[in-house]
């Protein structure tokens, strides 16, 4: 696949579209991150404020009253600020002066509580010195807040850059490619189309020039070069031309006769193959629902067979096979659907049955036929059939099950050695025919 190539493009462009997906899902992924750590961050940032609210709230109130529930209150107000400055794992530097700030005012309140009740001067002074602390912590908070939006502001400014400038190099990639494909597509179906319209105007002496074109319509546009030569070297006249039609739709003709006859058709008997005996019963069980009528389905395997296949070879096997199938032919009604579905099986379907009353005389008939011997180089060859019969649609309205049914029972039959038809429906065990 060289650079000349319309597939080569095609993969250049498919894989540029993949890394544009890949950048850009990329790029989105930062932002989104970006946009979390703001909101981490800031979260952080304003339960902190929210603490200090607190404790600056904390702080009026007992600077207001001085008495033992609003230190308390105070404390707890302190505690809760220094629980989160000790949970909080980013901002060290920022969050150690707040711890510093923070255990600087408890030590004070706890100054205050110690001085002695008349010394004014020196709780005025220790009361801006909390309110100095109190606004030290505010200012250290809003300074990390401004701090933390400029900085995160501009990694999430960074990365939309980055995302349009991918985008918008890539999206250029993808059109300038798109751009190239479509040209060279353009001019190599003009070249094609030019040859055709020749060769459709009857000029068999133009050829096209492949040397401009993609790798795929230069192959296309020799094989259109090498169509014209042998259209041209095997020009016949318009007789002989309408008889290699006639000749050619003939063959065609018989060739899917022959491919019918070899898709529904045993090829040794003749008889129908499995695929076209289903499909025959399920259009008969079809008309019998319609009409109302009944149908008989026989199954048949052939005893010693395999012994004569063993001792006088294939060529014998095939022909019993094919002297029961003629056997059958000659025994059943044209009507009657016959088929070989395999070794010596075969079966046949009686349907348009109104009763069952002659279905029983000619599975017998049958039989004897079957018996008979058969010529095969001067040897007599004899089997016999084991047979199993089912009944539709009173024993079942499925076909699989109808000749299940049939099967099963012509095994019974097989193994019983002495009985040559069984029918579970007709006649109970002890009454099968011999």
């Amino acid at each position: 696949m060289t650079l000349g190539s319309f597939s080569y493009k095609l993969t250049l462009l498919f894989f540029s579209t993949v890394l544009l997906v890949g950048v850009v899902t990329h790029s989105l992924w930062n932002v989104i991150e970006e946009q979390k750590n703001i909101e981490n961050e800031m979260e952080i940032i304003t339960q902190a404020q929210f603490n200090l609210e607190l404790l600056r709230n904390q702080l009026s109130l007992y600077l207001q009253y001085k008495d033992d529930e609003s230190f308390t209150q105070l404390t707890l107000a302190q505690n809760k600020m220094t629980e989160q400055i000790h949970n909080t794992k980013r901002f060290q530097k920022v969050m150690t002066n707040l711890e510093r700030m923070n255990n600087t005012l408890e030590r004070l309140l706890l100054h205050e509580k110690n001085l002695a009740g008349d010394n004014l001067q020196a709780k005025e002074l220790l009361h801006s010195r909390y309110n100095m602390i109190v606004q030290s912590m505010d200012e250290e908070l809003s300074a990390l807040q401004r701090n933390v939006l400029e900085e995160r502001l501009n990694k999430l400014r960074k990365a939309v850059f980055t995302s349009g400038f991918s985008l918008a190099f890539f999206t250029l990639l993808i059109s300038s490619v798109t751009y190239l494909m479509l040209k060279r597509f353009r001019k190599g179906f003009k070249v094609l189309r030019l040859g055709l319209d020749e060769m459709r105007s009857g000029n068999m002496e133009s050829r096209i020039t492949s040397t401009e074109l993609d790798e795929e319509f230069a192959v296309m546009a020799n094989c259109f070069n090498s169509m014209k030569d042998s259209l041209q070297q095997s020009t016949v006249t318009r007789e002989h031309l309408e008889q290699e039609v006639l000749r050619q739709t003939a063959e065609l003709r018989e060739q899917k006769e022959q491919l019918i006859y070899l898709s529904e058709k045993d090829p040794l008997t003749g008889l129908n193959n499995r695929r076209a005996f289903m499909a025959a019963v399920e259009n008969a069980t079809a008309k019998a629902n319609r009409t109302g009528l009944k149908m008989a389905l026989l199954f048949i395997d052939l005893n010693k067979f395999k012994e004569i296949n063993d001792t006088f070879g294939h060529y014998a096997g095939d022909e019993i096979l094919r002297q029961v199938a003629r056997r059958m032919e000659v025994c059943f009604r044209n009507t009657d659907i016959l088929g070989r579905i395999g070794g010596d099986e075969f079966v046949v379907c009686l349907d348009l049955l109104k009763d069952f009353n002659g279905v029983l005389p000619k599975t017998e008939k049958f039989a004897r036929m079957v018996s008979e011997p058969i010529d095969f180089n001067g040897e007599k060859l004899h089997v016999y059939p084991s047979i199993g019969i089912s009944f539709y649609p009173d024993q079942t309205r499925s076909i699989n099950h109808l000749v299940k049914l049939a099967d099963e029972d012509m095994y019974r039959a097989k193994n019983s050695e002495s009985v040559l038809i069984w029918s579970s429906y007709l006649f109970p065990e002890e009454k099968q025919i011999s």
